[in-house]
């Protein structure tokens, strides 16, 4: 944890990503990225549902 402070009453905390947690966000999101991709293709091509 790299700070704590209270808010409201309660307490708000804050997190520092490591190297490898970096790393791992950026994985995901261009999985999620791609596979954002793919399905704006398909809803995209002549005569799907939504074109």
């Amino acid at each position: 944890m790299d700070r704590e402070e209270v808010v409201d009453g309660r307490p708000r905390r804050y997190f520092r990503l490591t190297d490898h947690g970096t790393g791992v966000v950026s994985t995901e999101a261009l999985r999620m990225q791609q596979a954002a991709s793919v399905v704006t293709g398909r809803l995209l091509r002549p005569g799907s549902a939504f074109a």
